[in-house]
């Protein structure tokens, strides 16, 4: 699992090998994610399986980076559900667009990051969403699959009575 860094650290980053050497072990890392070798040295080798079993979001996120999104929405065989304007009133549903695995049945939320990186990038993610949440909406609408990623963390319940209900004042 990704450690963060300190506020103002440089983030361990290397293109083309480890980012840290070392005579014990060589530390490969992708704009502060620490990721296994060939998701630096061998993007080429990443699977759709690998992609999949991948638990943790961050890292996740550079896999498909590192393989391609164009490429992993085209080879995962996903079917679009819906998709956001680029002027949603939520920054972080602008061009947001959800798709179904239907092999898998899996519902992924292809969207953005709201609060830029230091260096003004806007990291893009494609989050795993519950589709039955909010009988079944999560799996029909973008907003509906956004409120659906938050939960309360003692039942699992669903944070917000219903999608409409997720309104922050912030994104973060």
């Amino acid at each position: 699992m990704p450690t963060p860094l300190p506020s103002g650290s440089p983030q361990p980053h290397r293109a083309t090998g480890p980012a840290l050497e070392s005579d014990v072990e060589d530390l490969y890392a992708w704009h502060g994610i620490v990721v296994a070798p060939h998701v630096v040295t061998h993007p080429e080798r990443i699977t759709l399986g690998e992609i999949s079993a991948t638990p943790n979001a961050e890292v996740r996120r550079v896999l498909i980076e590192r393989y391609g999104y164009e490429r992993y929405l085209h080879d995962a065989g996903l079917r679009l559900v819906d998709s956001c304007a680029a002027n949603h009133s939520l920054t972080g549903l602008r061009s947001a667009r959800l798709y179904h695995d239907e092999e898998n049945d899996l519902f992924l939320l292809d969207m953005r990051n709201s609060t830029p990186e230091p260096d003004g990038s806007v990291r893009r993610y494609v989050l795993s969403v519950d589709g039955d949440a909010y009988n079944g909406r999560a799996g029909r609408e973008c907003l509906a699959a956004m409120a659906s990623t938050w939960r309360t963390p003692s039942d699992y319940a669903l944070y917000f009575e219903t999608p409409e209900h997720y309104r922050p004042l912030a994104e973060s």
